[in-house]
């Protein structure tokens, strides 16, 4: 803000605008370096939103229905959280009887899903990915158990848990 005082600029909305802009988009410069997809999910969010937004509040007209269906598999491919934004708008459309918007949603949605638990599934792995499975695993107290959970699941975390133990 002093900079802009500095320069001249006294106008509050301008000063605010541009405060908003520099506190919104400071960490998108660090998150494209650690190169996670957060900034895709985050546009793919806006996109779906929007362009939801725009096709629910009028009659559809035939690409909108493509176009739905592609935000819906941008958004789920970018991150699997996008399934339930996908939910919130699919039970509108339902509640508005809006029968073929709600078709294109679902799937839009469950192609990126399927897609990849099907070639997963095929390559001897789970429908889910692994980081979905793990955390929907039970506690459990069991020491033994847990250690060669950590054993088998990750030699490198059953290592140092031995050096550890060696340690002491």
């Amino acid at each position: 803000l002093w900079v802009l005082r500095d320069a001249g600029i006294r106008n509050r909305f301008v000063q605010t605008t541009v405060l908003l802009i520099v506190a919104a988009f400071t960490a998108f410069l660090p998150m494209a370096f650690i190169a996670l997809e957060h900034l895709l999910h985050c546009l793919a969010m806006v996109v779906f939103c929007w362009s939801f937004a725009r096709i629910y509040n009028r009659a559809p007209r035939r690409s909108d229905f493509l176009n739905l269906a592609l935000c819906s598999a941008l958004l789920t491919a970018s991150r699997y959280e996008g399934l339930f934004t996908l939910a919130i708008a699919g039970l509108l459309t339902l509640r508005a009887r809006r029968w073929n918007l709600a078709a294109a949603l679902t799937v839009g949605g469950a192609f990126p899903v399927l897609s990849f638990g099907l070639y997963s599934l095929h390559i001897g792995g789970h429908l889910l990915p692994n980081s979905l499975l793990i955390k929907g695993q039970p506690l459990t107290w069991n020491l033994a158990d847990r250690f060669l959970t950590m054993w088998y699941g990750c030699p490198a975390a059953a290592m140092l848990f031995l050096a550890l133990l060696a340690a002491l």
